[in-house]
């Protein structure tokens, strides 16, 4: 099952995101959660899951950050997290350190100076299992990089085929 969690502003600024989670059902069960806010949602949809069912969460700027925040919040066992650029506003991810529970970890980490760049993105998941891919793309038009999705989808098919 793929958690795939939309940015702040949902639907308005994630729109592509939300598109490529389309694409990724034809091949897998995803659940999309239109805000990043719904952490306590999401954690109690993960923890009703059966524990042999492969989990994944995939987020996008603020919902990559909510990956973090629901990796602390739950013992249930996470095979994947991929996260597209997550803020480096608000909570520190250094608090919300990935747990043993957390198999693996992938995080497109913008370094960018593009214009969405300067005021969202450039923040990193924290945990041995990390592995931080930095990326050039501004922030916003990570959505939308197919190298970007390709990884990730190479990530999705050798966790959860």
């Amino acid at each position: 099952m793929i958690h795939l969690i939309l940015g702040q502003f949902g639907y308005m600024l994630s729109f592509g995101f939300a598109s490529w989670g389309d694409h990724l059902r034809e091949r897998y069960p995803v659940t999309t959660w239109p805000t990043p806010q719904a952490v306590a949602e999401i954690v109690t949809a993960i923890e009703a899951q059966p524990r042999l069912e492969k989990t994944a969460i995939v987020g996008f700027s603020l919902g990559s950050n909510a990956a973090a925040w629901i990796a602390a919040a739950t013992s249930h066992p996470i095979d994947l997290i991929v996260a597209f650029d997550p803020t480096r506003q608000g909570a520190s991810l250094s608090d919300y350190a990935l747990g043993k529970h957390v198999r693996r970890a992938i995080c497109f980490k913008g370094v960018g100076y593009w214009p969405s760049s300067w005021f969202a993105g450039g923040g990193q998941l924290v945990g041995p299992q990390v592995e931080v891919i930095p990326t050039s793309t501004d922030h916003l038009m990570m959505q939308f990089d197919n190298r970007l999705r390709t990884l990730a989808e190479e990530a999705l098919s050798e966790t959860l085929l």
